[in-house]
């Protein structure tokens, strides 16, 4: 009689948590959407708008491109030697990734961003350094000393 009853018991208990009520249901069909972060990011010289999740990809491309620069180097190097010429190429310098501005909400707040960093501001007329014109003070050129 006893097991009958703890078993009743077990089975009410369980039976209550293997069926979620209306609430639970409601919680688990709306999931709350995250929103895509945006990046400004500087590559050398270039800037551009990243989403967050495509950094890797960012920096997976980079890496590809100087592999690609290396090799080309290393086959240039390779026929000059062959031909006994000399080879005065640069080897290539891999660029660098540097995020400006990261975390951001939307793209075109990303965009505007990226708008005032290369100059394109309206906001920046009139701030900012000004040509105050060669007064002859401090630096001279390198080239003129000991002339």
């Amino acid at each position: 009689m006893r097991k009958i009853a703890s078993l009743l018991i077990l089975t009410a208990c369980f039976g209550a948590l293997a069926t979620p009520d209306a609430a639970a249901q409601k919680k688990k069909s709306t999931p709350k959407a995250k929103s895509e972060k945006y990046n400004v990011v500087q590559v050398d010289a270039e800037y551009r708008v990243v989403k967050k999740s495509g950094m890797k990809a960012l920096t997976a491309e980079v890496d590809a491109q100087y592999k690609t620069a290396q090799r080309e180097y290393d086959a240039k190097a390779k026929e000059a030697k062959k031909a006994k010429t000399k080879f005065t190429d640069p080897r290539p310098k891999k660029k660098k990734i540097k995020i400006v501005k990261g975390n951001l909400a939307s793209e075109q707040e990303a965009n505007d961003v990226m708008a005032k960093l290369k100059g394109g501001g309206a906001d920046d007329k009139g701030k900012g350094k000004t040509d105050k014109g060669d007064k002859g003070k401090g630096k001279t050129d390198k080239g003129d000393k000991g002339k």
